[in-house]
């Protein structure tokens, strides 16, 4: 008889784990209900390794589907359907498998007895810190359907700004890409067609000497250069996860050329959204503080947040530690001053991320007009060098005759 390992929930809704011998799994579940235990997870055993476990580990829940949950849930919630069952129907109805199952374990839980808030903490991959704290506050204040619908809302508004922001980038990193490929081209097969002519030609070019080399080096050596870059990727991936590295990279972030300034902008934007969506759900500032350091993903800005929850737990002001950061701009320190003395401060945090976010708005539609010229500059001094190295020379043999 097959057996099943099983995650359940108590009566008292504490989790607990196990092995269950039955036919199938459906037979599994009802020996599981009978013993007044609520199925979180049910899988036979040997097949958790699977392919269809292994294709799990390749799924990703998007964005735009917690947006879509929070908004029909907030929905459902509105039309005074129990919780319970509106978290049913959109398990049922979800077609990300991994979002489903995921779905499927809050309903259970929440159906056991947990908060919803509670429940959702369980899955900190998909739930954000951010939006649980916006669902709890929901909970307390007997508001969840106006949190739920505020919280769609902004996240909406953070996965269009992020998708913006992208799809500019497509077109550069496109010819970009080409150039590369075209480079790659050119020096493994192009060039060693000419190299019997140029190769013993004396007095050659620089450029021509330097783009022999190069060639033969990648022909001859292109295992040193996957090797050299597999580890430079793994030491980076690792310097970046540091606590070291992370700072620096994030730090660099900001000091970029043209980009520097559309990352300031996004956090910004991070910041003070996060900050007005969870100041109007009525959580208290220290925990809005707190909770949008863990999620404002930059080590820079989360130092400063960090800094400010310090400074109002001493009783001071949020913007008295802002004004003093060079990366805050003046005119959002004096602006969140003028919200801390009028008692509106998530009202004007809302107008800073509206105003940076048209800001964002106006340089991501110019981002690709603007790099343009960069890309047709880098585009002429490849194919100049690329010349001077492969028609001048050909070109002196010419003329000797």
């Amino acid at each position: 008889m097959p057996v099943f390992n099983y995650k359940a929930r108590n009566p008292k809704g504490e989790l607990q784990s196990g092995i269950v011998d039955a036919a199938n799994e459906q037979s599994a579940a009802d020996v599981l209900r009978s013993h007044n235990l609520v199925v979180v997870s049910l899988a036979e055993e040997g097949k958790e390794f699977g392919l269809q476990s292994r294709v799990r580990m390749f799924e990703r829940v998007h964005p735009r589907d917690i947006v879509i949950f929070a908004r029909q849930l907030a929905t459902m919630i509105s039309a005074t359907l129990p919780l319970v069952q509106a978290l049913k129907i959109l398990t049922e109805q979800q077609e990300n498998q991994l979002f489903r199952s995921v779905l499927a374990g809050v309903s259970a839980d929440v159906e056991g007895g947990a908060r919803l808030s509670v429940a959702l903490e369980q899955y900190p991959k998909v739930f954000s810190t951010f939006f649980v704290s916006v669902i709890n506050s929901g909970e307390t204040s007997g508001k969840l359907d106006e949190s739920l619908q505020y919280l769609a809302d902004q996240m909406e508004k953070d996965y269009e700004l992020n998708s913006r922001i992208k799809s500019s980038l497509y077109y550069p990193g496109f010819i970009l890409g080409g150039i590369i490929v075209v480079g790659i081209i050119m020096v493994t097969y192009v060039v060693p067609q000419l190299e019997s002519v140029l190769g013993d030609m004396e007095n050659l070019p620089w450029t021509t000497t330097v783009l022999l080399g190069v060639s033969d080096f990648i022909r001859n050596f292109w295992w040193v250069i996957v090797i050299a870059l597999g580890v430079l990727a793994l030491w980076l991936r690792s310097y970046s996860r540091s606590e070291k590295g992370k700072a620096s990279l994030d730090s660099l972030k900001l000091r970029l050329p043209i980009f520097g300034k559309l990352f300031q902008w996004v956090y910004i934007v991070r910041m003070t959204r996060n900050m007005s969506t969870l100041l109007s759900g009525g959580v208290k500032i220290l925990e809005a503080l707190e909770t949008t350091a863990d999620v404002i993903g930059n080590s820079v800005y989360e130092d400063i947040i960090r800094r400010s929850a310090k400074r109002v737990e001493a009783g001071d002001s949020m913007s008295s530690v802002l004004k003093k950061e060079p990366a805050v701009p003046l005119m959002v320190a004096q602006v969140i001053e003028v919200g801390e003395q009028t008692g509106k401060l998530p009202f004007t945090l809302n107008k800073i991320a509206d105003f940076y976010t048209s800001e964002l708005d106006n340089a991501v539609r110019g981002l690709s007009s603007l790099l343009e010229p960069v890309i047709m500059v880098i585009l002429g001094i490849g194919v100049g060098i690329l010349m001077a190295a492969v028609i001048m020379p050909i070109y002196n043999i010419s003329s000797q005759f």
